[in-house]
């Protein structure tokens, strides 16, 4: 399947062997330098989505951040940007300073493409063949040199430059990037193919693996478990997957999980469900 296909159900990436490397991050206008960071200064790290943002920090070199992330409810009838202010008002970080800042996206506004045919100029035009345009979007990617995949994906300008103002320079990541190389890693011994879902209560993300190698990725949005069932269900049959052999493993929102796992098990034999110990370590984000 092309996976250049606008509005196609799959992001299919050739297989192909690569070296393992750490998650990039740059902007689709040219990488921006980043000035050195100070390893004993606080760390933020902060998830954005349109349901909360979840944040923690960490305070030395070598700590990692507690779980669960605090979670901060946003205002759905505001934008990204308004929330952000209201955030950094209320926790009372305006004239706080960071060692480093790490922004993840947690949307359906990303795309993947091979890194192999991937061109630096061309990052925007790539991303939307794929997605429709939105207003004030800037678009980023990041480069998973051990998955041979460039995730390309979008922010809200007026976002980006705030939190850049605030603490810049930020470094901003799609959560496909980690998941996808954590997911990666853990599936580098299997034999059979297997599907990874990771869910959130208005978005769904979709990853296929075989011995490590990503053959997929995707995101819908969907609220209903029925149709979340409808969509694995379909995409099952389509990748001619072995519901008596190959397995499928959820993770996320642990309500969506629970619900959807006692459905997939009528018709799929192996159906796993991700403790969240083993989600991927958003602070070993590198540049």
């Amino acid at each position: 399947m092309d996976y250049t296909q606008p509005n196609s159900p799959l992001n299919v990436i050739p297989s192909a062997d690569a070296p393992t490397a750490a998650t990039t991050t740059s902007s689709a206008t040219g990488t921006s330098a980043l000035s050195a960071t100070d390893e004993t200064a606080p760390k933020l790290i902060i998830r954005l989505s349109t349901e909360e943002f979840a944040f923690t920090i960490t305070r030395g070199k070598e700590e990692k951040p507690d779980r669960p992330y605090s979670c901060y409810a946003v205002d759905e009838t505001r934008s990204l940007t308004a929330n952000l202010k209201r955030f950094v008002r209320e926790k009372e970080w305006k004239a706080r300073t960071f060692g480093e800042v790490k922004v993840v996206m947690a949307n359906n506004r990303f795309t993947l493409m091979p890194l192999e045919l991937f061109e630096d100029e061309q990052a925007e035009l790539l991303f939307y063949h794929n997605l429709s345009p939105m207003e004030n979007e800037e678009v980023k990617y990041n480069i998973l040199p051990g998955s041979n995949v460039v995730v390309l994906f979008g922010i809200d300008r007026s976002a980006a430059r705030f939190l850049n103002e605030q603490w810049g320079p930020v470094r901003f990541y799609s959560q496909a990037a980690p998941l996808i190389e954590h997911l990666a890693t853990m599936n580098r011994q299997q034999n059979r193919q297997r599907l990874f879902v990771n869910l959130h209560t208005n978005l769904m993300e979709v990853y296929a693996f075989e011995r490590g190698k990503l053959l997929m990725g995707n995101a819908q949005e969907c609220s209903y478990t029925t149709d979340r069932l409808y969509y694995l269900l379909s995409l099952w049959k389509q990748l001619q997957l072995d519901p008596m052999e190959e397995q499928i493993t959820l993770c996320g929102n642990s309500r969506e999980v629970s619900q959807l796992v006692q459905l997939l098990r009528r018709y799929i034999r192996h159906v796993e469900t991700m403790p969240e110990a083993e989600y991927p370590d958003l602070s070993l984000l590198t540049e």
